[in-house]
């Protein structure tokens, strides 16, 4: 989300953003009471939705709002690798007793 102000006037702000979005993109536009509001957004969906609201309050700031939402891939959750077991190390003792039972010495 961006939130920007200017000086420039709404009708300035207004033809600029009309001309930069896509065809149909304006999905309201009013004045009432020394307020006024436009709103253009583009994407089908809440999660590809990018929108452009601008609002100017009696002689306030030109303010543009700027949101963008992208669509989050979905985590794959990977299976654990498998570790090879490894046979563990035989203690002096059982070399001992395995040369002993190779009959080598012990």
């Amino acid at each position: 989300m961006i939130n920007l102000q200017t000086a420039d006037s709404f009708d300035k702000v207004y033809a600029f953003y009309k001309q930069q979005m896509p065809a149909n993109s304006e999905k309201m536009k009013m004045s009432a009471g020394g307020t006024s509001m436009a709103e253009f957004q583009v994407g089908d969906t809440d999660a590809d939705r990018k929108s452009v609201a601008i609002t100017q309050k009696g002689s306030d700031p030109t303010s543009i709002l700027i949101t963008m939402r992208r669509r989050r891939a979905k985590r794959v959750r990977r299976q654990p690798t498998p570790v090879p077991r490894r046979r563990p190390r035989p203690t002096p003792w059982e070399r001992d007793s395995q040369s002993a039972i190779d009959g080598g010495p012990a």
